[in-house]
């Protein structure tokens, strides 16, 4: 009865998703309210469904129920300012014109890339996960690695294996004429996000290359959504079984899909409500899990992920828990649901400000880049999308490069951007 409640308060939400315009005219708008619906308020039958196959049971709660539908509603201040303002996207509908110095900026950083990429594979072998698997290891120690590959001193690798690749790929839709450059090193983009063997990586760096072609053209082929989406289901189809082989046929017809669907939509809501539970028992974390740079501040900090993980599956591992189970574990229900309201409404007019920069390339990189950060802020924390360290230097290193270093020169002013408020 409560999910019922729940999807129902989610109409709204669900409008602006079926409105296929949002996606080229409100990119990152769109990206944040399909990862809360998907991953989040969609998801949430596995917590409050009790007639669910992968229902684990006493999870719901009042502040949970609290926190869904605040989510539900949550879009309905961007309706208001749309309707207010009668706010346009600013889709490019020009043919792109790219600068030498675009061009010389993706070289420099697929140089580093491909840097960093060597220096794993000959440090730590090629593709230590595969030979793992090769070696028979169960999901049990594959996860185990990657978590520690995720943390500590290994966090600075999947940046550059995963959020690096997902601008690069971005950029190289965008700047490379010939067919077959463009094709290597979208190829060598996926090897990379998939050498750790995760499953969501492949398909963010998917949504990248089709939010990438949507606002350098300002079309939505609905064909492309639905190609877009088979692909995903069938690449994480392909890892399961590389995951669990050997096993009955029956098991890859019927229990897999459901896992499948599990894993890419259930999980995230879950890992609230199992924080929600957590907290129930140890209390508020007062800001300790969040990202502690450089020591600057007189505490240690928690890894809520590994946490949540054992509690919940019972050995190590981690748990992504989006950015609104944090801010729970942290401070509680009042400034959940303050972050909750708040939270659309910076996004909203931090992507007016991307649609306002004269630098039509500039522009474009950065909000197909906002779009996938606040994608994630679904799936992980905020430390890990727009509060990263490292993606507030990468945006001021591109930015510098972009707008600072070719200053003077033509800078392919986007005229089909929207009017400042």
């Amino acid at each position: 009865m409560n999910y019922l409640l729940v999807m129902v308060l989610s109409f709204p939400v669900l409008c602006y998703l079926f409105r296929i315009g949002n996606m080229k005219n409100n990119p990152v708008v769109y990206s944040y309210f399909l990862g809360v619906f998907l991953f989040i308020l969609l998801g949430s039958g596995y917590s409050l469904d009790g007639d669910n196959f992968y229902y684990r049971g006493n999870l719901e709660s009042v502040e949970y129920m609290i926190i869904l539908c605040f989510l539900s509603v949550s879009i309905l201040p961007i309706y208001m300012i749309n309707l207010c303002y009668g706010l346009a996207g600013g889709a490019y509908k020009a043919e792109l014109k790219f600068l030498g110095k675009f061009k010389l900026l993706l070289n420099i950083l697929l140089l580093v890339h491909l840097m960093f990429f060597l220096n794993y594979i000959l440090s730590k072998g090629p593709y230590q996960i595969v030979s793992l698997l090769v070696q028979g290891a169960n999901a049990k120690e594959i996860i185990g690695l990657r978590s520690e590959l995720a943390t500590g001193e290994n966090a600075g690798i999947t940046f550059i294996f995963y959020n690096l690749s997902y601008l690069l790929a971005s950029m190289t839709i965008l700047a490379s004429k010939s067919r077959t450059k463009k094709f290597l090193t979208l190829i060598y983009l996926f090897f990379t996000v998939s050498i750790f063997l995760h499953k969501m990586p492949i398909i963010i760096l998917l949504f990248a290359v089709f939010m990438t072609r949507i606002l350098s053209n300002g079309k939505v082929n609905v064909k492309k959504i639905i190609y877009l989406t088979i692909i995903s289901i069938i690449l994480v189809f392909v890892f399961y079984v590389i995951y669990f082989p050997g096993r009955e046929l029956s098991y890859y017809l019927f229990d897999m899909p459901l896992s499948i669907i599990h894993r890419i939509i259930g999980v995230y809501s879950e890992s609230v409500a199992l924080t929600i539970k957590h907290v129930e028992n140890v209390g508020y974390y007062y800001g300790t899990t969040f990202i502690n740079p450089m020591g600057l501040f007189p505490f240690e900090p928690i890894y809520l992920p590994k946490i949540i993980h054992y509690e919940y599956i019972g050995y190590d591992g981690s748990m992504s828990v989006p950015a609104v189970g944090e801010i729970y574990a942290n401070f509680g229900t009042f400034a959940t649901i303050l972050y909750i309201v708040t939270l659309p409404l910076l996004i909203f007019f931090f992507e007016r400000f991307l649609f306002s920069i004269k630098n039509r390339d500039l522009s474009l990189i950065f909000l197909v880049y906002s779009s996938i950060l606040s994608l994630q802020l679904s799936q992980a924390s905020q430390f890990n999308s727009y509060l990263n360290p490292k993606n507030i230097l990468l945006f001021i290193f591109v930015f510098i490069f972009l707008n600072v270093v070719i200053r003077g020169k033509n800078t392919n002013v986007n005229k089909d951007s929207f009017s400042s408020i």
